[in-house]
């Protein structure tokens, strides 16, 4: 067991500067820490916000392809059509790729519109086909 003489020697042989950390310097710390923390709380926002529109956008071309397809299957339906799906608009028309109604060379476009974070967006999808004469025309 130790005398108490020596322990009390024992205590006065530790640097003062050993003892701890001063009040500026956890400030600091904390600072540091807190600045660090709120950073990666705003990356995770802007991380979230960046998904969020790429799963609207990935909503909007399936819509697109959806209408194409439907306009590309049903060539004689009426040129333009419209309509609205969930929070998105859509349009599809079909044009004559030569500018002339025989062209049997078609355009279907989709124009697909909706509004993300206060901002107007829009999709466009065109595809040419080869339209099949109608009975009549053969």
């Amino acid at each position: 067991m130790m005398d108490p003489s020596q322990y009390s020697k024992a205590v006065r042989m530790i640097p003062t500067k050993s003892r701890g950390f001063t009040l500026v310097e956890a400030l600091v710390a904390t600072s540091i820490m807190t600045f660090g923390i709120l950073g990666a709380a705003i990356a995770m926002r802007m991380v979230n916000d960046q998904v969020q529109s790429s799963r609207t956008l990935d909503d909007a071309v399936s819509l697109a392809r959806t209408k194409l397809d439907s306009a590309i299957a049903e060539p004689n339906a009426a040129a333009n059509n419209h309509g609205e799906s969930g929070r998105y608009t859509w349009e599809v028309s079909r044009t004559p790729a030569g500018g002339m109604s025989n062209d049997p060379l078609t355009v279907a476009r989709v124009t697909v519109r909706w509004q993300d974070h206060s901002a107007d967006q829009e999709f466009v999808l065109a595809q040419a086909y080869l339209r099949q004469p109608k009975r009549n025309e053969q």
